[in-house]
């Protein structure tokens, strides 16, 4: 056989015909091969015809990469949250401010993420089929990085389509038009990028996308700011969003406790360390409005959108409000109306306001309604009457009380 291929490779060196001179088994197999070109070429050619006129090849919108989506925020005068203003709930952040995530994802979902030479995982695929096939679901994925920003970014319309047919078909060209944009994506970008703009999307449920503001909504901690523990339970929502710590705290601790146990079997956490942190509890809801300012929060919005966008736009709008004020006032105002429609169940419509101005400067430093923002958002400040006679009963029966 050796003999064989010297003799073939000299025959091509000499420009002879190489015919004769190749072994006799593949002589034999020649037509074979010959038939299953002939076959497999219009085969292919037609099968790229097909794609070609359904649009297959179609490329995606590149623009889409430089969305700044991002969350408004109103903070109070010492710097807490009143209300944030969104539909795409996310806060941008660097590479270099998100902590431990940037490693944390290379290694849970796509571990040779930064010397592979293709935007496709064989390994990761045969390693989800393998995993799928002894649990008998289909929890496991074989996606890079890559494949899934693709997914994020640009199968929008491949994603509604599936889940509105519900066909494996659908789905196979979802994966398919996947693949695609990938293999574009890293002709486009560095995988530098394409991390960064992975941790930026990621969605992990109740409408937040991108590290720092789910890590924001779940533990109030800025990314950097996270344990592995946060930092695991968090990754976890990634692939189930639909069983956050919120909706279901015994599902999210085993999505937590999977990815503690990739981290042991990769080596960057102990044994020790996984039981230690499967111990900690989830993150539990706190009071979305801490301050108890959203009719300040809403007034200040309507000063904005009379001049600007604000949903999306990424502002961070600093009011003068002073939250300690603010939640006295508005427990001071309950009870006071309580008191009055206790006394006389004829008010049991009554609504109040409190609000208290700076005289030096004109800021506001309470503005607090009852009923509460979530039982009516109508501001106070709306009503354009005077109060003309109103006021004097009150101005009377001080006189009278003072003698």
């Amino acid at each position: 056989m050796q003999a064989n291929i010297v003799r073939f490779i000299t025959a091509l060196r000499n420009g002879l015909q190489p015919v004769a001179q190749l072994p006799k088994v593949v002589r034999s197999i020649r037509p074979l091969l010959s038939a299953i070109f002939l076959l497999t070429l219009p085969l292919a050619g037609g099968a790229f015809l097909v794609l070609y006129l359904n649009g297959f090849f179609r490329w995606p919108d590149f623009s889409r990469i430089q969305d700044r989506r991002e969350t408004s925020i109103f903070y109070a005068e010492q710097g807490e949250e009143l209300r944030a203003y969104c539909t795409y709930c996310r806060e941008m952040a660097r590479l270099e401010e998100m902590g431990r995530f940037p490693g944390l994802a290379v290694v849970i979902e796509d571990r040779d993420f930064e010397k592979r030479l293709t935007p496709v995982s064989s390994r990761g695929i045969v390693r989800a089929l393998w995993q799928n096939l002894k649990t008998l679901s289909f929890e496991q994925g074989g996606s890079t990085i890559t494949q899934q920003v693709a997914r994020l970014l640009f199968a929008e319309e491949e994603l509604r389509h599936e889940r509105e047919t519900k066909t494996l078909s659908a789905k196979l060209w979802r994966k398919s038009r996947e693949l695609w944009f990938a293999v574009l994506l890293e002709g486009h970008l560095g995988r530098r990028k394409i991390l960064d703009l992975y941790l930026n999307n990621v969605f992990c449920g109740h409408g937040r996308y991108g590290v720092k503001a789910c890590s924001k909504y779940y533990f109030h901690k800025e990314p950097g700011e996270l344990s592995i523990s946060e930092a695991a339970m968090i990754i976890g929502t990634w692939r189930t969003p639909q069983h956050s710590p919120f909706i279901n705290p015994e599902k999210a601790l085993k999505l937590r406790g999977r990815v503690l146990e990739q981290l042991v079997s990769r080596k960057v956490i102990t044994e020790a360390q996984r039981k230690e942190f499967q111990r900690l509890p989830p993150p539990q809801r706190q009071e979305h409005d801490q301050c108890r300012a959203l009719h300040a929060a809403e007034f200040a919005r309507r000063q904005i959108v009379e001049k600007a966008r604000l949903v999306d736009q990424g502002l961070k709008v600093h009011t003068t409000i002073n939250c300690h004020w603010q939640r006295a006032a508005a427990d001071a105002l309950h009870e006071s109306l309580g008191a009055m429609k206790g006394r006389n169940p004829d008010l049991a419509d009554l609504w109040g306001v409190a609000i208290l101005i700076d005289a030096r400067t004109g800021a506001i430093k309470v503005f607090t309604q009852e009923p509460t923002f979530q039982e009516n958002k109508y501001l106070m400040n709306q009503i354009k009457r005077h109060c003309g006679s109103a006021c004097k009963p009150f101005f009377y029966a001080t006189w009278i009380r003072k003698g």
